[in-house]
Order: structure tokens, then C-alpha cells, then sequence
């Protein structure tokens, strides 16, 4: 079977679920050589695993029992936020997926970025675009896939910008200095003109991009500035550092720096 039909069998099918009993079961060594032969050419499907069940009415009852319910499931509608965007070069966006479904369908997606001339651009596993900064696309769409029904699918719209050269400074301060772990600082971030001309200069846009500990916080500017919570949940006591990066946007220059160093007591 060529990589073309099995394409189109994973395309065009909704679902695809094997069920089994134990060793007594008569299709038990067909079966597992079926979904050998399967897991080799790559199509898509679901096993339930073993029933075991030595009586075969009771196996097959609560296969069904299973089964029964995923006949009436479905994917209603896939949806992405935001809808449209403009993203920098060499900066991220967070997109989310909103999966409509009936009888508990999975809400999961499969994420995928198109129109993209740089290999570098790319979107993770959880929605999280990275736009490349050699970029040339003025546009991508950012397209949320069903897995449960694969024909099901969501778009979003990505307008490219690429940043300017002026150089901007920028204010990141946190209050408390310290904390109990589980506690949370506050962030107060502050973006404007290197050369402090305030009255001439237009207000830097954009985003910032918050790192502590393991993760990371992409947060919009509001008239060049933007409040940060950092929670402390599940870190242990330590001094930790807080990074701050800049989108830039079409007058002003990125900018990344390491600010505060936060302890967790």
C-alpha cells in the first residue's frame, strides 16, 4: 500500500477503533497481525486493548458498551483566537483552538502554519507560533486541525511586520522582592523611546514576552506598558531570574535584557 492510500484511508476516516479479547479469542492472532501491518504503513486508528473476559458474551457486551456511545459523537466546529494578527519578525503568538463537540467527542487539535517560506517559522503542539526572522511571507494562516474528524478545521489570519531600528529602553520592576513559594510578584514592565523624546515619538506597541522559571508569559503592551503576575506555585525556595523581551513593532527596534532576580523562600 503506497503513502497515498494511506493517506486518504487517514483522511477520510472519523474513527477507527479495534477491540480484543484475551488469548481464547478466536480473531486474537489475525487482529494483532492486522495492527502490526497497520502501525507499519502508518494508518491512523485506536485500540481499545484486551478484554479479558473468559466468556465471550460478556467480552462482546462490554466492547459495545464502549463502542455503543462514539457512533453518536462529533465535531461540530473548530474555531481559532485570535482571528487575526500581526505578528513581528523573530517574535511568537499564543493561538487557541475552540472545539465544538456532541457526547464528549475529543476536543483535541493538530496545530499547522501555512504559507510559510522560512523553515524556521514554525507552530508547536500547544499553538504557540514562532515567526522566523529571515521570514519573506507577508502572511501566514495559522490552521487548528480536529483529530477526532479531521475534516473539521479553524484558520487564522497572520499579517507579517517587520521591526523597525529605533532603539527603545525598557523598565521592568517586581514587588514583592521576595516571596513564599506558592505566592506571586507582580510585574510592572514599561517600554519607551531610547532617546526619552515622550512628547515627539509615537508609543511603542507590541508585546513583551515574560520568562520565569519555566515558563513563558506573551503579554500586549497598553500604552507602552503592561502588568505581569508571577506565580511561584511548584517552585522550590531559590533565586530566580526574570527575562524580559520586546515584540518591536514598525518604528521600534526588539530588545531582550535579564531584569530582577526573584527569591522564593
Amino acid at each position: 500500500m503506497n503513502a497515498s492510500t494511506v493517506q486518504a484511508i487517514n483522511d477520510g476516516t472519523i474513527l477507527l477503533r479495534f477491540y480484543l479479547g484475551n488469548i481464547t479469542d478466536t480473531t486474537y492472532s489475525s487482529v494483532n497481525s492486522g495492527l502490526t501491518t497497520m502501525n507499519n504503513i502508518g494508518v491512523n486508528y485506536e485500540f481499545n486493548g484486551f478484554t479479558e473476559d473468559h466468556h465471550a458474551w460478556n467480552a462482546w457486551q462490554q466492547n459495545l458498551i464502549d463502542w455503543a456511545p462514539r457512533l453518536f459523537q462529533h465535531v461540530d466546529s473548530v474555531s481559532v483566537t485570535p482571528a487575526t494578527s500581526t505578528v513581528t519578525l523573530g517574535w511568537v503568538k499564543q493561538f487557541t483552538a475552540d472545539v465544538a463537540t456532541t457526547h464528549g467527542a475529543s476536543e483535541a487539535v493538530k496545530w499547522s502554519v501555512e504559507g510559510a517560506a522560512s523553515a524556521g517559522t514554525t507552530i508547536s503542539a500547544d499553538g504557540l507560533l514562532s515567526v522566523a526572522a529571515d521570514e519573506t511571507a507577508s502572511s501566514l494562516t495559522v490552521v487548528a486541525t480536529s483529530v477526532f474528524d479531521p475534516t473539521k478545521a479553524g484558520s487564522a489570519q497572520v499579517t507579517l511586520a517587520a521591526p523597525g531600528t529605533t532603539e527603545v529602553k525598557l523598565q521592568a520592576t517586581a514587588a514583592p522582592a521576595s516571596v513564599v513559594s506558592g505566592g506571586t510578584f507582580t510585574l510592572n514592565v514599561a517600554v519607551a523611546p531610547a532617546d526619552g523624546s515622550k512628547k515627539t515619538a509615537s508609543v511603542p506597541t507590541g508585546e513583551i514576552a515574560v520568562t520565569f522559571g519555566d515558563t513563558v508569559q506573551v503579554v500586549p503592551l497598553t500604552g507602552g506598558k503592561a502588568a505581569v503576575s508571577l506565580p511561584t506555585t511548584g517552585l522550590p525556595p531559590g533565586v530566580y531570574t526574570v527575562n524580559v523581551a520586546y515584540s518591536g513593532d514598525p518604528p521600534y527596534a526588539p530588545y531582550a535584557a535579564n531584569y530582577q532576580e526573584l527569591e522564593v523562600r
